[in-house]
């Protein structure tokens, strides 16, 4: 025997769901002996288990009474009743122990309670009208444990009812606030390369169920949630930093009419290292209806890295304000940290000093790294700026030069003594992990120029590095 469950809910306010416009023989055959000539039945009889939306209005479910048997041509009535909490009792309360209510009166009401068929009817619809704040006031108001429902029959006293078909029950599991919320949610994972530029990831704010349309305002108010960041790094063993700069709306509306709106999330600067960083984002506050805590947050956990490796210097054609003289600015590009660029000593051209680099060709970068020279007892690398272009340009002259990375004073390691500054200094032949620095966003030039524009000696504008790097792909 084929058997049919639907469930049609709706708003009160709102369209229908789509409904069968006939009761079909073939569907329902089998279910007439033949010396039935006509009877009638619910086509979505049984029990429908439903979670009502508290939503300030009303809601309507709807079934249908159809008229079948060896001869379906035949007038009928019957009648749509409630049954009594005597039958609710020894069908539900006796046999699971649990009491069983029928919902209030006033909570629900019925379009049609008798129904006559005349020859040329098939079926009969029948509209049920909630509402779930009624019914959840009753819920709460019950001192025990009970279970809530809707249970309608079909009778008739002249014609003949299906028995196994004539009952519509709607089992009532809870009346809960519609949910909002991100339609993303919890921790999502990603890469980025620095030579895509900004990282952008797109959300959105949600009506979280389809069975209610929005007519209303919704909004939400959209911080950085730091504290789940500390907490997610201790329980996780990891250790997950926010990114530098980043762009997040400080709240949301969802208009009416709208199930949901979009949300960009910006990631502009990542700061001065790669590796992995977190940025939580948390909804809170809506002024209508609850966000789930499963549902507030959305989690943008990102490993950030770089395309390509260090820019082959062996072309490079190199250019400084000064020179000393068994000092030259070439130095830079020789792979020694005792041979240093020095500034000339007696026709010094004062702050800011610059190099400028002609790479021969463009290339896009992402990193520079600046060796510092401590001979002597000098630590120059304080304040410094990494410029770019894509045509030849003088670089004493600003105009055509744009700006790719600012490296301020309170970047650089100190390392406490001279003598740990320069031990420090003599590895970075091996690992330039401390003096390597992203550029702001990454570029795509043939000339590069670097300024320093100040010092740690007192009273000399003197300065020296022994080698820079540059980073990225082709």
């Amino acid at each position: 025997m084929k058997k049919q469950n639907l469930i049609y809910a709706t708003l009160f306010s709102f369209t229908l769901l789509p409904m069968a416009t006939s009761c079909s023989e073939e569907d329902t055959q089998d279910l007439f002996p033949e010396e039935y000539s006509e009877i009638l039945y619910i086509k979505e009889s049984g029990e429908q288990n439903v979670t009502l939306y508290d939503a300030g209005v009303d809601v309507n479910y709807s079934f249908m009474v159809c008229k079948g048997g060896s001869d379906p041509s035949q007038e009928a009535d019957v009648s749509i009743q409630v049954m009594s909490q005597g039958e609710v009792d020894a069908v539900y309360t006796a046999n699971e122990g649990v009491p069983y209510r029928i919902v209030p009166a006033e909570s629900y009401s019925l379009d049609a309670t008798e129904l006559a068929f005349t020859s040329s009817d098939e079926y009969k619809q029948v509209n049920i009208t909630l509402n779930p704040g009624t019914i959840k006031n009753a819920m709460e108001a019950a001192e025990t444990e009970t279970r809530w429902l809707l249970p309608l029959k079909a009778v008739s006293e002249n014609d003949s009812v299906n028995a196994n078909k004539n009952s519509y029950i709607l089992l009532i599991e809870d009346v809960v606030t519609p949910p909002v919320g991100f339609s993303i949610s919890g921790v999502k994972e990603y890469e980025h390369s620095a030579s895509d530029g900004a990282f952008t990831v797109t959300n959105a704010f949600a009506l979280l169920t389809e069975t209610i349309a929005n007519e209303w305002d919704i909004t939400a108010d959209i911080t950085i949630d730091e504290d789940y960041l500390a907490a997610y790094n201790e329980a996780n063993g990891t250790s997950y930093e926010l990114p530098k700069a980043y762009t997040v709306p400080e709240s949301v509306t969802l208009n009416p009419g709208e199930q949901e709106v979009s949300l960009d999330f910006t990631i502009s600067d990542f700061g001065n290292s790669i590796g992995s960083f977190m940025l939580p984002i948390r909804l809170s506050n809506p002024s209508r209806f609850e966000i789930p805590e499963e549902s507030s947050i959305f989690v943008i956990a990102i490993s950030f890295g770089f395309d390509g490796g260090e820019i082959d210097r062996s072309g490079w054609t190199l250019t400084a304000c000064s020179e000393q003289s068994g000092y030259a600015v070439s130095n830079l590009k020789d792979g020694k940290i005792s041979t240093p660029w020095l500034t000339n000593w007696n026709n010094r051209c004062g702050f800011p000093h610059w190099v400028k680099i002609d790479m021969q060709r463009a290339y896009t970068v992402s990193q520079i790294s600046l060796i510092p020279w401590t001979n002597w007892g000098n630590r120059d690398l304080r304040h410094v700026k990494v410029y770019y272009s894509e045509t030849d340009i003088d670089a004493k002259n600003e105009e055509g030069w744009t700006l790719a990375r600012e490296i301020k004073e309170d970047e650089w390691p100190t390392h406490g003594s001279l003598e740990e500054y320069t031990g420090w200094q003599a590895n970075l032949a091996n690992d330039r992990t401390d003096v390597t620095f992203n550029m702001t966003t990454p570029f795509t030039a043939r000339y590069v120029k670097v300024e320093f524009l100040d010092n740690w000696r007192n009273n000399s504008s003197d300065y020296g590095i022994v080698e820079l790097y540059l980073y990225g792909a082709d």
